[in-house]
């Protein structure tokens, strides 16, 4: 049995608006979404979609074993979650970020040190990599920015740029490791 929590996930759109940095705050996480533009990627969805919509059934039936092995791969994460450990120095580069970005509070804190364990659980690793919290901290942070409610939602630049200070790396060179999905 897995225990829940409350969460709350939110999609919106351009047109709906900003919400006031306060609220942005309570929310762990915040990520961007944005339209397919490779041509052969789209004609891969479509054709995925079009499978669905011819035979439900069948299509879940061709992707069961992905989704069992991807269950499982969560199951092992949650399992090792509390054994997975971080560096005292990569702790303090974090919180140096946070606070070369001025974020209010220690949420920002709290969520990028969480989402790094999770990601290095979900690798099946109990020690946290660099590029665990370069995946996961512009999703971390970026929503905290704003100070302006009239302001947009930064869309992880000037979190790549203090990353990439604090950790002393070149910010063209290292553009890679910010991508939160793994490639395929």
């Amino acid at each position: 049995m897995i225990a829940l929590r409350n969460k709350l996930l939110m999609k919106r759109t351009s047109k709906d608006g900003e919400l006031r940095p306060q609220l942005l705050d309570r929310f762990g996480m915040s990520v961007e979404v944005k339209t397919v533009r490779d041509a052969e990627l789209r004609v891969q969805v479509v054709d995925q979609r079009t499978s669905f919509d011819d035979n439900p059934d069948e299509f879940s039936l061709s992707v069961e074993r992905q989704q069992d092995e991807l269950q499982q791969k969560v199951i092992k994460a949650q399992e090792i979650l509390n054994s997975v450990q971080m560096d005292d120095d990569l702790r303090l580069n974090i919180s140096a970020i946070c606070g070369e970005l001025d974020v209010d509070g220690l949420r920002g804190d709290i969520v990028t040190n969480r989402s790094a364990r999770a990601i290095a659980a979900f690798e099946g690793r109990t020690e946290v990599q660099e590029d665990d919290i370069a995946r996961v901290i512009s999703c971390s942070l970026r929503h905290r920015l704003r100070k302006d409610p009239l302001e947009q939602v930064d869309s992880g630049e000037r979190v790549i740029q203090a990353f990439c200070k604090v950790f002393d790396l070149d910010e063209k060179e290292n553009l890679s490791k910010f991508q939160l999905s793994a490639e395929a």
